[in-house]
């Protein structure tokens, strides 16, 4: 008989199957259970367990939902006994560290996946939100093992304010994007021609496309100033821009903001089939001024050989080398934005040639595989550790 795999719970909130992929290639070696927010039908059909610690509604700023979800973790993870604990995201990063702490679970990890609104402090509730959750997260931080961040310019940040111990940070370059499935091989001519054509976009139209979520620090506003800018000049340019508004967030645009984006943009709201309209799209903009980890989307756009246009921000520069596969521009400077976009509107060789650049960047360093072989490090080392303090106290004993 086999000897049973270590126990890892891979805790998130309400998408917490976006980790999947990285739990199907670390299956061999671990044996993995995923714990999230609400009910999670991805993981039918999968070889892996799934628990729910809270509603679905666990993404709201509540203390009490917040109080609920620490004193079910905690419960999950005494009746589980993992090995190790790792959490994704802010919140549950927050509890899931903490409550592991008081399970006794003998090692905990949070992946820090950007700043986002930890240090937003424009209105007196995102200063009470922002003091409130750098606290804790300082805590989470002093009761895990390790904390994983995506960018070095994080790991800085939560160094120097005291939140984590220099010894105690880890760089892990994103979540992982499957390079070799956004492959823009994948995507034939005919099927990007349809595509365009059933959004409206005729063939000779260069088009700027940004997938995010409808808040004011994405940056979405820039963007349609930059539209607007470019309007007289460009009149082939087409603005696309697709994810879904945020009524209940705090960061949430008024309905005149709203209005004019749909009025000026092709905004098609969510969609399920991004890396089709990445591949239809001539180029990608994304002026985000939201504290970023490494964006998803701007792997998912490098992958399938966009060039991309963003802020030069924390996360958004670790996957964009100006003059290489894209350019930077400052946050907030729909200017600066208009000005990278038309330079490359009008240079169809520049942006093959930044396309082809971001796509080898992307799969040398943010392909799936290089995530899961520096996460898997990572759970050999804390087992390692492990089992040294636990020889220790028995040799104590």
């Amino acid at each position: 008989m086999s000897p049973a795999l270590p126990r890892v719970l891979i805790v998130g909130g309400i998408d917490v199957r976006a980790r999947l992929p990285l739990m199907e290639r670390l299956a061999d070696e671990f044996e993995l259970v995923a714990v999230g927010a609400g009910p999670e039908p991805a993981f039918a059909g999968t070889p892996f367990r799934y628990l729910s610690y809270a509603p679905g509604q666990h993404a709201r700023v509540s203390p009490l939902d917040d109080a609920r979800a620490f004193v079910a973790l905690a419960r999950i993870f005494r009746a589980e006994r993992p090995r190790i604990v790792h959490a994704f995201d802010t919140k549950a990063g927050v509890w899931g560290c903490l409550a592991a702490r008081l399970a006794g679970v003998p090692s905990a990890v949070a992946t820090v996946n950007g700043l986002g609104f930890l240090f937003q402090r424009a209105t007196w509730k995102q200063r009470l939100l922002s003091r409130s959750y750098q606290a804790l997260q300082t805590l989470a931080c002093a009761a895990s093992s390790a904390t994983v961040f995506q960018n070095p310019d994080d790991a800085e940040v939560f160094v120097e304010t005291g939140m984590v111990e220099r010894e105690k940070v880890v760089l892990v370059p994103g979540s992982g994007v499957r390079t070799e499935r956004l492959d823009p091989m994948r995507f034939p001519p005919e099927a990007r021609a349809r595509l365009r054509t059933s959004l409206g976009l005729a063939p000779d139209d260069v088009v700027v496309i940004m997938v995010t979520r409808v808040i004011r620090s994405k940056g979405v506003l820039d963007l349609l100033a930059a539209a607007r800018a470019l309007r007289a000049s460009h009149a082939r340019l087409r603005f696309v821009l697709v994810g879904a508004d945020e009524p209940g967030s705090m960061d949430r645009l008024s309905e005149a903001e709203l209005a004019s984006l749909r009025r000026e943009l092709c905004w098609l709201g969510p969609r399920d089939d991004v890396p089709a309209l990445l591949a239809a799209s001539d180029l990608m903009a994304f002026p985000s001024g939201y504290g970023e980890g490494i964006p998803r989307v701007l792997l998912e756009a490098a992958s399938l050989a966009l060039p991309i246009v963003t802020t030069d921000a924390p996360g958004c520069r670790e996957v964009v080398e100006p003059g290489v596969n894209g350019f930077l521009v400052p946050i907030g400077d729909a200017g600066a934005l208009a000005a990278a976009v038309a330079k490359l509107a009008d240079a169809p060789e520049l942006r093959e040639r930044f396309g082809r650049a971001g796509r080898a960047r992307a799969v040398e360093r943010f392909d799936l595989g290089v995530v899961v072989e520096r996460t898997r490090r990572l759970y050999r080392e804390l087992l390692a550790r492990g089992a040294k303090q636990s020889l220790a106290l028995g040799s104590a004993a």
